[in-house]
Formats: C-alpha cells, structure tokens, sequence
C-alpha cells in the first residue's frame, strides 16, 4: 500500500489517500483505493478500481475492519 499525506495534523487528525492491492488465493489481483482515511481509524471504506487475471476491469467496494490482533475481516463487493 501506499499513502499521501492530503490533510496533515496529528496521528488521529491526518488524513491520506491510499492505493492497495488484494492479493487473492488464484493468483490474481484488486486493486484499491481509499480517499481520506484517518491514520487512527479501525475501520476502512474504498472502492476497487481494477484487477488482473479473472478479475481484469473489476469495480466495487471494500469495507474492512481492524482487530487488536493485528487480524481483520474484508468485506469485498464487486459490482457488474
């Protein structure tokens, strides 16, 4: 992943646009994108805008949600 600083403050305050990626058990890719997130957040919103292998032009949404175990539970929706 990686993240630009587009409101700068503290760590809670700050905000970034990211781009990432899923990497998926076939082999394929999504990628990401996640505007304005707060560092500090446990939970994270975006949208895919595109993919490799069998997921070549894919468009949806993600929703993920942080544990305090270092674990999380991904929530992906890909639309027609």
């Amino acid at each position: 992943m990686i993240c630009w600083i587009t409101q700068p403050g503290t760590f809670a305050s700050a905000k970034s646009t990211c781009l990432g990626k899923f990497q998926l058990s076939n082999g394929s890719t999504l990628f990401a994108n996640v505007p304005e997130q707060s560092f500090s957040s446990t939970t994270t919103d975006g949208t895919i805008v595109g993919g490799t292998g069998a997921y070549v032009g894919a468009k949806g949404t993600f929703h993920s949600v942080q544990h305090n175990n270092d674990t999380s539970d991904d929530t992906l929706t890909l639309t027609p």
